[in-house]
């Protein structure tokens, strides 16, 4: 199900996300965490994604952004 989040407020932000059985999203968020994306291309980073069940399905929220 197509979704995003997005702070938009001032201060600290906590997203709690819960999978059951996590099996790869645990392995995805701790890669993330350690910043394997970052050092990805966009191309590399959808694939990553795609290869662990997530899929990018739009630009990012920017007219939120101040």
């Amino acid at each position: 199900m197509p979704h995003t989040f997005a702070k938009v407020g001032e201060g600290e932000a906590r997203l709690l996300i819960l999978y059951q059985p996590a099996g790869k999203m645990e392995a995805y968020f701790k890669a993330v965490s350690e910043g394997v994306l970052a050092k990805m291309t966009p191309e590399e980073q959808d694939a990553y994604r795609r290869e662990r069940g997530v899929e990018r399905v739009g630009p990012p929220i920017g007219h939120l952004k101040q």
